[in-house]
């Protein structure tokens, strides 16, 4: 007897000729591998809702090989303008493996898959940039699963944090009393000093409904402090994976090509 689940198609697998391998995130049971037979096949009736980044509704049976093979599915949202735009499908591959490298569990799964559908959403329907999509991600995302910092209180002694000071080691915010403590430590690689507009909004968006997290992009209102939230939230998530994802290098990169392209066509016409 066939049953039905929805999901986001986050990763997917060449299998054989025809078919395909699916990473889906689910609400209740994570992320759940499923064979999609014929899903290479343009004239097959699930073509179209067993795309990467497609939120479907799935027919499933278990089959023998112990996969859980797709006997259908509709597509609820195609997210066509993320597939459309080079640097939108790079972030969202960023954001999915990092989905992946948290290992989403059936506590979580269900608030990281309405984060990842509202950020494709902001991606591919309200075309928000990738730089304002991608730091609230992060750092929402680490929130979510556990890894929240600590943004009110120094870590260190427990005092209220009267610095912008973030030690990476701990994971929260010192206060000047420990950062005399820590003396030119603070000058290293463990330490990050956001701006105050950085520090309220990071403090806000651990706690804020996730409809309106990117509200708080308000906040930010100069470039200097949209460069520190971006730097913040990435080196806070690679800290956490101890590297960096090659999705993310990727991305960065593609990034760093565009700017310089666009450089070169602005002095070239003036």
């Amino acid at each position: 007897m066939n049953n039905f689940i929805s999901g986001l198609i986050i990763k997917e697998e060449t299998l054989g000729e025809k078919s395909k391998l699916l990473h889906v995130l689910t609400a209740n049971q994570g992320i759940l591998k499923m064979k999609a037979p014929g899903a290479k096949n343009l004239k097959s009736s699930t073509h179209s809702a067993v795309q990467i980044f497609t939120y479907s509704e799935f027919s499933i049976a278990k089959g023998r090989n112990g996969y859980i093979t797709i006997t259908g599915a509709t597509a609820k949202n195609s997210f066509f303008g993320i597939r459309n735009d080079v640097s939108c499908y790079a972030l969202a591959c960023y954001l999915s493996s990092a989905v992946s490298k948290v290992a989403v569990n059936d506590n979580t799964s269900s608030e990281v898959l309405r984060l990842l559908l509202n950020c494709f959403y902001a991606l591919s329907e309200l075309k928000m940039p990738t730089e304002t999509v991608k730091p609230f991600f992060e750092s929402k995302l680490l929130s979510i699963c556990g890894f929240s910092p600590e943004f009110v209180h120094c870590v260190s002694c427990g005092e209220k944090a009267n610095t912008l000071y973030f030690d990476f080691f701990t994971s929260g915010m010192i206060c000047k009393k420990c950062e005399l403590c820590f003396g030119l430590m603070t000058k290293s690689r463990r330490f990050f000093c956001l701006t105050p507009k950085s520090h309220h909004a990071l403090s806000k968006l651990s706690r804020c409904d996730m409809k309106k997290m990117f509200a708080l992009n308000t906040y930010l209102t100069d470039e200097e402090d949209r460069k520190n939230f971006r730097e913040f939230s990435e080196a806070l998530i690679c800290n956490l994976f101890e590297c960096e994802l090659k999705t993310l290098s990727f991305y960065n990169h593609l990034i760093r090509s565009i700017e310089n392209e666009k450089l070169r066509q602005k002095q070239k016409n003036t």
